[in-house]
């Protein structure tokens, strides 16, 4: 009887065991997100007051972020050949408003000799992305990608179906608004995904300090360079500058820094979490 009774509760064991082994007969760990999640009632606060109050915190606080971007972007009109620039006001109910600046340029159709030389390089590109291989296909994916989306650029001046609805002063200032709104919620995300691990007090603090003030330096320098590239290259060149070079960089820069923060020693384990 005793055998009947523990033979089932050890299959089942052994059934627990087996889930977890891999095809070459290890164990498999638990994603180390989870293994190193113990939720403590602590951490729960810190994740809500660090998260709600630094976005808290960024969103109040706007009004100066323009006046830096603001100062960046007349300190560099010079050297870049426009002659000054202008600021979009932006308010957010009776509460909060900024300034967000642009160049005082603006930026044309592209010319014939413009759109062909466009052409030529789009070509140049995608036929040298045909000889990356190995660990170098993903960049040739990559320009691929890029050629494709001048290509269809190229056809929409080519054939001019109707007027091209943007100008660079309002996509450069759509584009900060974008950005503004990304790094406002970044400590809300890490809220959700990195204040809750086994991490410390100061690398939950840091890491965000981090993100955060790589983006606000980022960001003017990323749209003046922009803006300096459309306005020399025509709008032929803005589809792609939005839809490879806006956000995405942003968002990978994240990325970036996120995982450097999950390979810091944990607070219990004083280790490396694997």
């Amino acid at each position: 009887m005793e055998r009947q009774l523990t033979a089932p509760a050890s299959a089942r064991q052994l059934l627990l065991v087996e889930r977890f082994r891999g095809t070459h007969g290890t164990m498999i760990n638990p994603h180390r997100s989870i293994a190193t999640l113990p939720l403590r009632a602590a951490d729960l606060v810190i994740a809500v007051v660090l998260g709600i109050g630094g976005s808290a915190i960024f969103v109040f606080e706007l009004s100066l972020v323009g006046r830096a971007w603001s100062w960046a972007f007349a300190h560099l009109a010079g050297p870049l050949g426009f002659a000054g620039i202008r600021v979009h006001e932006i308010e957010i109910g009776s509460v909060i408003a900024f300034q967000l600046p642009f160049f005082f340029v603006g930026a044309n159709a592209p010319t014939r000799l413009q759109w062909w030389i466009t052409l030529i390089v789009t070509v140049v590109v995608t036929l040298v992305s045909l000889l990356f291989r190995d660990r170098w296909l993903p960049l040739g994916y990559a320009l691929r990608l890029a050629a494709l989306v001048q290509t269809t650029a190229l056809v929409f001046f080519l054939i001019k179906p109707w007027p091209f609805p943007y100008d660079l002063a309002g996509y450069i200032t759509t584009m900060q608004v974008a950005a503004v709104a990304a790094i406002a919620i970044i400590p809300l995300v890490l809220g959700l995904t990195y204040y809750v691990i086994d991490a410390r007090f100061r690398q939950k603090l840091g890491l965000t300090l981090a993100v955060v003030a790589h983006l606000l330096v980022f960001v003017p320098l990323q749209y003046m360079l922009q803006s300096y590239i459309i306005a020399r290259g025509s709008l032929l060149l803005m589809p792609l500058c939005f839809s490879l070079f806006a956000l995405l960089p942003e968002v990978m820069i994240f990325i970036a820094l996120y995982a450097w923060g999950m390979s810091w020693p944990s607070r219990q384990l004083r280790g490396r979490r694997e």
